[in-house]
């Protein structure tokens, strides 16, 4: 995965998405680092200690917090970011607006230490979220061309670059008691940044897009009906390196997303299905974390504070 590259000549264009990424990256630094939104945070925490077991029985998530993050993120953007007008979009982070200068998004992310430690250092992305396109993972040369993910969000909107923002909460519920541990927040660069980052921020997948058989009731997904066996002309294959080799390269058929590429098989939930593309993806930190704007000055665009 590439961190970015600051030797690079960059575009007009470039150079404004990088100011202006830095510029808002810093206001959201100051709101969730502030007194006051840490306090809200740990009343948060407080409410949810005091009635843990009435929430436990009157609720089927685990996840007691994410609800409140994103209510709590939302009250404090009002305050803190003038907004011009909401973004009417699909497709979009959990809070999208127009200021004068940018399409901004936003999205509040928790994680469970408990059960999900593996995402602690991970920036945990889905395609409504980010504009940045990254080259395809997972090649197996010279047969798998590689499983793509495609943004949904436009680099830009009303001629304006589309920021995106992740602020994600750490806690640790281990079934009998809650504690927060800490808060990060991270910008994930524009897509017309790609190069900058030579294509690749992606160091994995934690979702995957398959054809589901209702899926397949549509038209264009036929010929990707779930099957209950193995074809012959099926090719075995390992997706990468730690996976058990249960994939199933398929000559015969190209992408419905992608024409120009091929899919592959893997059993799911006791059928073949056929896999087209990623779904949630996740993002080193450490990527992120060193970053430079337009004149090539530094800034950290990866930042995590213990509570």
């Amino acid at each position: 995965m590439g961190a970015q590259d600051p030797a690079l000549l960059l575009t007009p264009n470039q150079k404004e998405i990088l100011n202006l990424e830095r510029k808002y990256f810093y206001i959201l630094h100051n709101t969730f680092t502030s007194p006051e939104f840490i306090n809200d945070l740990k009343a948060i925490e407080s409410s949810i200690k005091a009635n843990y077991s009435s929430i436990s029985l009157l609720s089927q998530k685990k996840n007691k917090i994410d609800t409140a993050l994103e209510g709590l993120m939302r009250f404090y953007m009002y305050k803190t970011i003038k907004s011009e007008s909401v973004y009417h979009s699909s497709f979009s982070s959990d809070l999208a607006f127009f200021t004068n200068d940018a399409l901004i998004n936003i999205d509040a992310k928790t994680i469970d230490k408990e059960s999900n430690k593996q995402d602690e250092d991970k920036v945990i992305v889905e395609k409504n979220q980010i504009s940045f396109m990254n080259d395809p993972m997972y090649e197996v040369s010279p047969f798998y061309l590689g499983l793509r993910y495609k943004p949904r969000l436009p680099t830009r909107e009303r001629n304006l670059p589309t920021l995106t923002y992740f602020i994600k909460c750490i806690y640790q519920d281990d079934f009998t008691n809650f504690d927060l541990i800490g808060i990060s927040l991270a910008c994930v660069p524009n897509g017309e940044l790609r190069n900058l980052f030579d294509n690749k921020i992606i160091s994995g997948f934690k979702d995957y897009e398959y054809v589901t058989s209702s899926m397949a009731s549509n038209p264009r997904y036929t010929a990707y009906t779930p099957v209950n066996a193995i074809s012959p002309s099926w090719r075995r294959f390992k997706l990468y390196s730690r996976s058990r080799g249960d994939c199933y390269y398929d000559s015969t058929l190209t992408n419905p997303l992608y024409p120009t590429d091929n899919v592959f098989w893997k059993k799911i939930k006791g059928e073949y299905q056929v896999c087209i593309d990623g779904s949630t993806a996740r993002i080193d930190a450490e990527t992120l974390k060193f970053r430079y704007d337009a004149y090539k000055n530094p800034w950290t665009g990866n930042i995590y504070i213990d509570l």
